[in-house]
Formats: C-alpha cells, sequence, structure tokens
C-alpha cells in the first residue's frame, strides 16, 4: 500500500516491449514499448541479448479493511509515462514505468547551484526536434559469396548509404537480407521434371586494378579461352621458366644457412588455383558444369606437376624434411609431420560441392607423400566444412584475419580438438588492431581451437614498435592458453 499522492514506479532491468492493446487495468491508460528498445525488442545486457513482454499491468485501490475498491483512480484514465536515461535515439540500459505523473523524468526540478538538470534534460531530450533520417538505401551484392547454386539460399550483408548531415537514427539500419526461392521444392528432381532451374551465382571479369604500376598482376592474360586446348598443353620440365633460378636458391640457402634456420617452399599454389590462373575467368566458374571432364584432366596435370616441384626443392635441400617448416609458402615453423601445404584461395568463391569435386582430391594427392598439413585461404570460407575430410585431414588453416574473422567460430567447431587457426595480419594493419583482432580470435576460438597469429609489419615499424607489440600479444596469449580446454 502506498499513499494516495505517491507515484507509483515499476522499475525493470531490461526496457520491456508492450503487448499489443496493453492497458494499465485499474487506470485504462494505453502503455506504449518503452523508449530505447531496438526494432526487434531485444536488449543487450552484459553481452548477451533478452527480450520481455509486458503482458499486464494492474493498479488497486485498497480500503482500509484490506477489499479492493473500484475505480482505482477517479475518470476514465490517469498519466503514465516511461523514465529512462538514455536519449531518445540510443539504447536504454533499464527502464522505470511511472505512474500517475505527466512528468517525463523523475528530477524536474534544479538542484541548487549545478547544472545537472539543464545537462540531463539535454542529453535526455536535446535530439527531440532533429531531423529523422529518411528510410535507409542499402546495397546488397553477392561479392564473396560461393559460385553456383545455394540449396539454402544466401545470406547478404548490404551497405546502407549515408544519413543526411544534421539528420539522427534512432538505431542502425538493418543490412542483412535472406534470399531464397520460395518455388523450390528442395528436391533437385521434382524440380527438374517442373522445369525449375535453380538460380546461380555467376562470377564476372573485371579489371585487375593494383596499387603499385611496376608490379603487374600474376597473369596478365588468360591463355586457356577454350576447354579444348586443355588437352593439348604440355608437361612442363624443370628446366624451365623460374623453377631453374628456384631450385639454385633453395640449394645455395640449404647449403649456407645454419640447421637451426628452417626452410620454406617456393608459393606454387594449389591445383584449382593454378586452374584459375590459367583459364579465363567466365569461362574457369562455368566448366564445372559445362565440361567437367576438362576440368580433371587439367587439374591432373597440375597437380603432377606441383609434386614434381616440391619433391625437386626437396632434393636439392638435401632430402632431409627437418630442414623445412613448410614445403609452400607458410613462414610459420611445424613439425615435420605437418609440412604438406596448398593454395586454394579460389574456394572462396565455391560450394562444398564443388569443393569436394574438383579441389578436395587433388589437395588430397599433394598431402599423400608428406602426410597431414595446412591449407591456405585467405577467406571467407564457404567450403570450412569440407577442410578435415581430406583423406589426411587439414592440420592448420592460414588465412587472412581480414577475410576470416567472421567464420572463426564456426571454423572452431570444424578444427575443434584438432587443427590450429593462422590468421595473417596481412591488410597494414595497426598494432591496436592487431592486438584487438587477436582477441577477437581468443574470445571466438576458445577453448577448442588455438589461433596462432601471423603479424606482417613494414619498415615503418621500430624495433621499439615491434618489441612493445610482442609484449601485448604475450599478454592475450597467456589469458588464451588459460582459457583452452587442453588434452590430459
Amino acid at each position: 500500500m502506498v499513499p494516495i499522492d505517491s507515484i507509483q514506479i515499476i522499475s525493470l532491468a531490461i526496457p520491456p516491449v508492450a503487448k499489443s492493446g496493453l492497458t494499465v487495468d485499474g487506470l485504462g491508460t494505453a502503455v506504449a514499448t518503452a523508449p530505447g528498445v531496438p526494432a526487434d525488442g531485444y536488449s543487450e545486457r552484459s553481452g548477451d541479448q533478452y527480450r520481455y513482454e509486458l503482458e499486464s499491468i494492474r493498479l488497486e485501490r485498497v480500503g482500509g479493511s484490506g477489499s479492493v475498491q473500484t475505480p482505482a483512480v477517479n475518470g476514465s484514465a490517469a498519466p503514465v509515462v516511461w523514465w529512462t536515461s538514455a536519449p531518445t535515439t540510443e539504447p536504454s540500459p533499464v527502464a522505470q514505468l511511472a505512474l500517475l505523473t505527466w512528468f517525463p523524468t523523475p528530477a524536474p526540478k534544479a538542484i541548487e547551484k549545478t547544472d545537472h538538470l539543464v545537462e540531463s534534460v539535454a542529453d535526455r531530450w536535446g535530439t527531440v526536434c532533429a531531423t529523422p533520417a529518411d528510410p535507409a538505401e542499402v546495397l546488397w551484392t553477392f561479392k564473396l559469396e560461393p559460385l553456383g547454386p545455394s540449396e539454402p539460399g544466401w545470406n547478404l550483408e548490404g551497405i546502407a548509404w549515408p544519413d543526411a548531415p544534421g539528420t539522427i537514427r534512432s538505431a542502425p539500419p538493418e543490412t542483412t537480407l535472406k534470399v531464397t526461392e520460395q518455388w523450390r521444392t528442395g528436391d533437385p528432381s521434382i524440380d527438374s521434371v517442373r522445369g525449375i532451374v535453380p538460380a546461380i551465382v555467376i562470377g564476372g571479369l573485371v579489371a585487375c586494378h593494383t596499387k603499385d604500376p611496376n608490379q603487374p598482376p600474376g597473369v596478365m592474360e588468360h591463355p586457356i579461352k577454350d576447354l579444348g586446348q586443355v588437352y593439348r598443353l604440355a608437361h612442363p620440365g624443370l628446366d624451365t621458366g623460374m623453377m631453374p633460378e628456384n631450385l639454385r636458391r633453395m640449394r645455395l640457402f640449404a647449403r649456407n644457412l645454419p640447421p637451426d634456420v628452417y626452410l620454406t617452399g617456393v608459393d606454387i599454389g594449389g591445383p584449382l588455383n593454378n586452374m584459375k590462373d590459367l583459364i579465363d575467368t567466365n569461362l574457369f566458374y562455368t566448366a564445372f558444369y559445362d565440361d567437367p571432364r576438362a576440368v580433371h584432366h587439367l587439374l591432373d596435370l597440375l597437380t603432377d606437376v606441383q609434386l614434381e616441384v616440391m619433391q625437386a626443392l626437396v632434393a636439392v635441400a638435401g632430402g632431409d624434411l627437418g630442414r623445412f617448416g613448410s614445403l609452400d609458402f607458410d613462414p610459420v615453423w611445424h613439425p615435420e609431420k605437418y609440412i604438406s601445404f596448398c593454395s586454394d584461395d579460389v574456394s572462396a568463391t565455391l560450394g562444398p560441392k564443388t569443393f569436394e569435386e574438383f579441389s578436395l582430391p587433388y589437395n588430397d594427392r599433394l598431402y599423400a607423400p608428406w602426410g597431414s598439413g595446412g591449407l591456405h585461404n585467405c577467406g571467407p570460407h564457404p567450403c570450412k566444412v569440407m577442410y578435415t575430410r581430406h583423406q589426411r585431414p587439414v592440420k592448420y588453416l592460414n588465412c587472412s584475419h581480414h577475410f576470416s574473422q567472421k567464420d572463426y567460430s564456426a571454423l572452431r567447431e570444424v578444427f575443434a580438438g584438432w587443427g590450429v587457426i593462422e590468421p595473417m595480419f596481412d591488410m597494414g594493419e595497426r598494432a591496436e588492431e592487431m592486438l584487438s583482432g587477436y582477441r577477437l580470435m581468443m574470445e571466438s576460438l576458445a577453448p577448442d581451437t588455438l589461433a596462432v597469429p601471423i603479424c606482417i609489419v613494414d619498415n615503418t615499424w621500430s624495433d621499439g614498435d615491434v618489441t612493445e607489440l610482442y609484449h601485448e600479444m604475450r599478454k592475450i596469449s597467456t589469458e588464451y592458453a588459460r582459457n583452452m580446454r587442453w588434452a590430459k
């Protein structure tokens, strides 16, 4: 029981959504959703999302004998107002529903000799008269989506056009778009009988622009413009092109560097990556459907050549696998049984079924002589579920943090209890970006999967900068180790 001249306050730790048509029983006053509630009704608290819904509110007037008397107040309605500390266009951490008052704030009077009320009013109501932003225009594209059809559809992340200067928006515009084909049954055999062809994403040939005009792209022009050409390709020898120089340098390093300086191979890509460099871009993506036999013929040839290159590099280094940290470009040291390596960047644009047929078996051939090893794909990773389905499951993934960070949580499940992620900071990241990126890895991958970040720096970094970064990264790695679920 409260005095009749009191203001009754219903305090809530999470701002709630009001049920449609909600009124205060006993007052008859309509109650709206609390201010500051996001459009989906979910509010954040301690990193988690919660949604509460007010279904009923009742105010009763109790007589001296304890009996409920009606009406609760005289008249047909009475004021109800939400109190919140946040500005009108920002999410609110808490909410209070005040009954029997018109005051929009719990402190309507100024505190003597202070500007607190002025600041409070400005913070809370300063944008009430501001011009609201127009509905956002959002651009959605299929950039970085796997090419070909997609049974579950596509989840696209759009880019919103900036709001006009001086306008206010209470929440960021929704930029996620789910694209599905409602006319498909989910059974390809039934769809084919009905004449339904699934939608496919097709890659387009675009100009390759480089930052350095003196460093042209690796392939100026695709030599294969017709799939019939693949049957006329000659098997190249190791005495042509850049291979004689590669072998000379490997022999030189192996002879002159001390045994505790480990070697890497050369960046020879992977079978599917090399196929992409050889074939016209549009032809590359349509060949999987139009002439898979020609694709397999070319991939067999490319895999044969790559195996010869890797075996030759090991041979000129004295045949000692223990001298190598990796048989490809990866600069990180690995145990001898995990030095095999394959680059598969093009899998970022393919679906799992295409990867399973045209990538996985040829990667397996590269791993076969050496054992399980690493896979490189800068990202994203639409084929991630296939990584550990090689005959010798991939032990570690070398990738780019910039293009892979959205996949960390899913990669944790793929490599849980087995593999390692090696994200590279290879986009000119500053020290603080590397530190926040490493912490994101820890939070996304622990306790099941370990990340070993590769920090690439240039000559603008001083020795002191590198040393400071090392010690700060070391702190995160110590915390990361404590959070891991280590085998006993």
